[in-house]
């Protein structure tokens, strides 16, 4: 035992401790592209840009918009752009959409994804969306709170036009 400060032997690694880097094609991985470009959009700090970037982006794009929503910490994902990616999943509102910010909004892991999940399910301005809503008024967090007031009142905005 030469570690003093750890007590663990040096690990024995065949061909030493070190080996040299591996390029890879990444035309070999076209859906890596795609992701970087969805990844660029949702990380545009222009509120209004990432907009009309997200109205661009294909419907395939959309399946990549829902992973990264759904990518927490273990994922080492940036917060920033997955509450941009809940925020995103709005615009079109597909089933598949609706149902994840309904997952993500009862069953998020943390207040934050709850509570942009919800602010997300305002936004679609359904009625229907109120009974899912309502529950978080009660929430522990002050931000989950908050967020199902903003909520309501953008469902309640939206059905008064």
């Amino acid at each position: 035992m030469n570690d003093i400060k750890h007590g663990q032997p040096e690990l024995d690694i065949r061909g030493g401790v070190s080996r040299p880097s591996t390029f890879v094609d990444r035309s070999d991985f076209p859906e890596l592209a795609s992701r970087e470009r969805v990844l660029s959009v949702l990380r545009a700090r222009d509120a209004e840009t990432r907009e009309q970037e997200l109205k661009r982006l294909e419907e395939a794009d959309l399946a990549i918009i829902r992973a990264i929503a759904q990518e927490g910490a273990a994922a080492n994902a940036e917060p920033t752009v997955r509450y941009n990616a809940i925020s995103a999943l709005v615009q079109r509102s597909a089933a598949e959409n609706l149902n994840l910010l309904t997952d993500l909004a009862e069953f998020g892991e943390d207040f934050y994804v709850r509570g942009h999940a919800v602010l997300a399910l305002g936004a679609a301005g359904l009625n229907m969306a109120l009974p899912l809503i309502a529950p978080h008024l009660l929430a522990e967090e002050r931000f989950e709170q908050l967020a199902a007031q903003r909520a309501i009142g953008l469902v309640a905005s939206y059905n008064s036009l």
